[in-house]
């Protein structure tokens, strides 16, 4: 799963200055002039929806709460969230109880001999065109479920709008009038002939620091397709990347995937309108299992109470997951002065922007889920986030990678910027390790049968003892970590392949007040060989896949410690250690990390 974020719910927003905003093929030149936009619609079945206006880029314009229906509803890019164009803009819908993506507003179809009703259409429109008039009147569009899922729609119209964007560039695939990508947030894989039919020629790309016309260019500028932004829609599935689980349409999920679209928003400044830096936001939660003897740790592939059930997720993530927001220092060009964040509809963050007061000691926001907390044990740099906190066992729900959040940003120059989007992913379980050893055929087993009752619950009777000499490749045989099955899938638990898996020993040190060793990154091993059966007989995928226990697929990690030590010119110096298993995804998303203890021994 992906992203608001794709991603969409740590939770870590990233924001930085990326590049300068592209055109697309079919946005109106952006004047200097911006301009106050009104949009009218009349909602039906929309009550405890909110709805999103959303520029193509992915900036969000403004936001509607729909507390009954029919209701009429507003959108006015007035005060700081004008545009010079509402050319690509499209609608999206969240849950206001919950705050799960719902799903985009279709507002037109593609006619056809015979003027055929929406029903039976294939080809649907969702974003607007290019307009001189300032006030749109969009008529009446019907909220409506997508059958088989509880929290997945869209928003069917009742008549073909004449100001919606019908180029070929803006087809949307559809069934039966429903976008492809409702049902699933746009997971399913798209055969590339079909993706061809709705492709995109946007001509030749143009350096956009160039000249004619010029332009001023920010450090580290560059051109971005609109397709890969927040608002974009790569496969052509309705759903904007910023929501879509799979944004490219191929055959693995954003999580697992490297080449997904960095999820930014390309910006104009809201002062003077001028085409500037891109705005990178990157929501993804952390979730470790930290303490001695795997007390906490939870799989679904684990038994007794090491085994993972929605109810020990809640329990974990209330006292362990952590979100972290990225302090982001400017935006066009003027020092950002003031971040606040909310969730729209989201329980566990307030509902209204609340301002990231300090950022902590690691240069970013660290948001501790449960507590509410920001920069937890901190003294210097802690507050309130959340009061009071949010405890997912009471409460009965548990993060999800739909959940949709909002980020405001001002600057220093008087200029004000929101975005939106979702996690996509987020991770529910730890990596639970099966067995390990310094050879294939001598790893020694855990037994999770031995157990002891302590202060965090059940764990193990004994610390597993994985020792290890100097050029020793040391065997580690895990479970994978899991995430929640997304709404209209089977099951409670995925499976999740494709991902990197890497070694941390954070507390290595040559001398006691030396630097720590750290990640060994030359150590990363990726999960996704090309056939199911790994070469030491683990078994890796690219993909995800639900959860089956009676078929307990492991994958088996092979670190040679001392080359971690090599590459970054440490000795070896023998002691016991705290080592962390890292699981990161390819692309964007949660981690999840398990800690055992190494003992370096001598020479050997």
């Amino acid at each position: 799963m992906k992203r608001a974020v794709r991603a969409l719910v740590a939770i870590a927003l990233s924001v930085g200055l990326l590049g300068v905003a592209a055109h697309s093929a079919q946005a109106e030149v952006r004047a200097s002039a911006l301009k106050v936009y009104k949009l009218n619609l009349n909602v039906k079945n929309g009550k405890n929806k909110t709805l999103l206006l959303v520029s193509e880029s992915g900036r969000t314009l403004d936001s509607v709460k729909v507390t009954r229906s029919p209701q009429q509803a507003q959108f006015m890019t007035d005060g700081k969230n004008k545009v010079s164009s509402i050319a690509g803009a499209t609608i999206q819908i969240v849950s206001s109880n919950g705050g799960d993506y719902y799903g985009p507003v279709v507002l037109g179809w593609k006619k056809t001999p015979g003027n055929k009703p929406i029903g039976q259409a294939t080809t649907v429109y969702t974003k607007l065109r290019a307009s001189t008039a300032l006030t749109l009147n969009l008529g009446t569009i019907t909220v409506t479920n997508s059958a088989g899922t509880t929290k997945q729609g869209y928003g069917k119209p009742s008549a073909n709008s004449v100001l919606v964007d019908t180029s070929a560039a803006a087809a949307v695939r559809a069934a039966s009038g429903k976008p492809k990508g409702v049902g699933n947030y746009g997971k399913s894989s798209i055969a590339s002939q079909e993706i061809g039919a709705f492709a995109r020629d946007f001509g030749p790309l143009v350096d956009p620091c160039g000249a004619p016309p010029a332009r001023p260019c920010e450090p580290g500028g560059g051109e971005t397709e609109p397709d890969d932004t927040l608002g974009g829609d790569k496969d052509d599935d309705g759903l904007p990347n910023a929501f879509d689980v799979n944004d490219d349409g191929d055959a693995k999920v954003d999580s697992a995937d490297s080449t997904t679209p960095t999820p930014q928003a390309d910006i104009e400044n809201a002062t003077t309108g001028a085409d500037c830096s891109a705005i990178e936001f990157r929501i993804f939660t952390n979730f470790k299992a930290t303490s001695t003897t795997f007390a906490g740790t939870i799989n679904a592939y684990g038994i007794g109470d090491f085994q993972a059930s929605v109810e020990r997720s809640r329990a974990a993530i209330t006292r362990s997951m952590t979100m972290v927001f990225s302090n982001i220092d400017r935006v066009c060009g003027s020092l950002v002065t003031k971040t606040e964040i909310k969730g729209v509809g989201v329980p566990y963050v307030p509902a209204e922007y609340t301002e990231l007061e300090n950022a902590c000691n690691t240069g970013d926001y660290q948001f501790a889920i449960g507590s509410g907390k920001v920069c937890p044990g901190d003294p210097s740099n802690e507050f309130d986030l959340n009061p009071g906190g949010y405890d997912f066992e009471t409460e009965g729900t548990l993060p999800s990678g739909q959940d949709t959040f909002q980020i405001k940003l001002t600057t220093e120059d008087g200029g004000v910027y929101e975005v939106t989007s979702s996690a996509g992913f987020v991770f529910v379980t730890h990596p639970m390790v099966v067995a390990y050893g310094t050879s294939l055929d001598g790893r020694t087993n855990v037994d999770y049968t031995l157990t002891q009752t302590g202060p965090e619950g059940t764990r193990l009777t004994n610390e597993p003892t994985i020792a290890v000499n100097v050029g020793q490749t040391l065997y580690l045989e895990i479970y994978r970590p899991q995430r929640l099955a997304i709404d209209g899938e089977t099951g409670d638990f995925y499976d999740l392949g494709g991902f990197r898996y890497t070694p941390d020993i954070p507390n290595y040190r040559e001398t006691q007040f030396g630097p720590s060793l750290g990640k060994c990154d030359v150590m990363t091993t990726v999960d996704g060989a090309t056939d199911e059966t790994g070469p030491d007989g683990g078994d890796s995928f690219v993909s995800d896949r639900p959860v089956d226990v009676t078929d307990r697929p492991t994958l088996i990690l092979e670190w040679d410690l001392s080359a971690c030590l090599a590459a970054r010119s440490f000795d070896w110096v023998p002691g016991t250690y705290d080592f962390d298993i890292q699981v990161e995804p390819a692309g964007p998303g949660g981690n999840s990390a398990q800690k055992v203890k190494v003992i370096f021994n001598g020479a050997g």
